[in-house]
């Protein structure tokens, strides 16, 4: 799950079991936990970092399952 919200996207996706990339926006609401206390997998500045994050992911499963 890439998301920009601490409360609404990470901390769900987190709950659910998925690997998190955070990319922190200027919007911040009051009510948003300290990113310290969520823990995303990941944090990134910009969108295609969050790409690039999947696509190792992908490639170094793939390779642990024998696929090219």
């Amino acid at each position: 799950m890439i998301g920009d919200q601490l409360q609404r996207d990470i901390a769900p996706a987190k709950a659910a079991g998925l690997v998190t990339i955070y990319i922190p926006s200027r919007f911040r609401p009051q009510w948003e936990p300290d990113e310290a206390a969520v823990g995303p997998d990941y944090r990134v500045e910009q969108f295609d970092q969050g790409a690039d994050i999947i696509l190792a992911t992908n490639q170094q499963a793939g390779s642990s399952l024998g696929r090219p």
